[in-house]
């Protein structure tokens, strides 16, 4: 995208040679094969996704000003919406100093986003910015708080490579919470994945739930799979023997302070037989609970701290 816009902007400072309209538009026919007013209206029409390809391929329907406002990221800092533009130094991915304050109330063009978008809690500004957003490439998703399943969808999911849902709750248009594995299936390039149980999101995970979740793994991408505050009605057994049959991934499990000693005692247990059994020298597993021993906790982190 920058390098097509730095191409763009060199270009088009050259200006057009005076040309009679009636010679353009006999020249614009044989060109393309279209007349120019089915051109046109391509130009006015187009998505913006469509209309980029279309001015990579042809001066045509290159705009005297680039039609949209191009950000890196965009976010909401000390009461202010915030964002980068697409030239900052690599090495410094997210030096504050580097985002710029934006008025989205008064921008003229809609906002191409190319790559995060933070969302952060108790903000609610989501659905004022949805309106002023032509194109969301983003491939890092940071999420705190509450979306519809539908707002959700907005945010280009079928690219996103890291998806962090900070006790985040999803819901279906009619108020029902959409559960972890539905949303994990949302994101099929992802690489990592984290969910954190807040609340409302853990009295709606299911017994059966854990397996949906095991399914939804195996079809995916992911290298990196992380569950917070997870509560007592997840199947630890079946999802290590999960783990045991696949560990080419990461995974770390935090599970909620509120599990029952009972649960706790019998994944004590459970975690001691997959450290005698399963526990190998490539194993990158950290789990975590109240009342866990020190001493699986510490192979656990040793585990963990490997290089991946």
């Amino acid at each position: 995208m920058d390098k097509f816009l730095a191409k763009w902007k060199r270009k088009i400072s050259k200006g057009d040679s005076m040309e009679p309209p009636s010679a353009k538009r006999r020249r614009i026919s044989c060109e393309y094969g279209f007349r120019e007013s089915f051109l046109n209206y391509l130009k006015k029409n187009a998505n913006p996704r469509l209309l980029l390809k279309l001015m990579q391929v042809s001066k045509y329907f290159w705009f005297k000003e680039f039609p949209f406002f191009v950000v890196k990221d965009i976010r909401y800092e000390n009461d202010q919406w915030q964002y980068r533009g697409l030239k900052r130094p690599l090495q410094c991915e997210m030096c504050s100093n580097l985002f710029h304050p934006i008025d989205i109330e008064k921008i003229t063009k809609k906002l191409w986003i190319v790559e995060s978008f933070p969302i952060r809690p108790d903000y609610n500004l989501f659905s004022t910015l949805v309106s002023k957003i032509a194109v969301c490439n983003i491939t890092e998703l940071v999420l705190y708080d509450d979306l519809s399943l539908s707002e959700l969808k907005l945010l280009n999911v079928n690219e996103i490579k890291d998806a962090f849902f900070g006790g985040a709750i999803i819901t279906q248009s009619n108020g029902d919470i959409v559960s972890v594995e539905t949303i994990l299936q949302l994101f099929p390039k992802a690489k990592n994945f984290c969910f954190d149980f807040y609340e409302a999101a853990s009295f709606s995970f299911k017994p059966e739930s854990t397996k949906n979740i095991i399914k939804a793994l195996k079809k995916s991408r992911i290298q990196s799979f992380k569950l917070e505050n997870i509560p007592e009605t997840f199947d630890f057994e079946a999802f290590f023997e999960f783990m045991h049959q696949n560990p080419a991934k990461r995974y770390y499990l935090d599970f909620s302070t509120n599990i029952s000693a009972q649960y706790s005692r019998e994944l004590q247990a459970a975690v001691n037989n997959f450290i005698e059994n399963h526990f190998e020298d490539y194993t990158t597993v950290l789990i975590s609970f109240f009342d866990q021993d020190d001493d699986s906790y510490e192979k656990f982190e040793e585990a963990c701290n490997r290089p991946f």
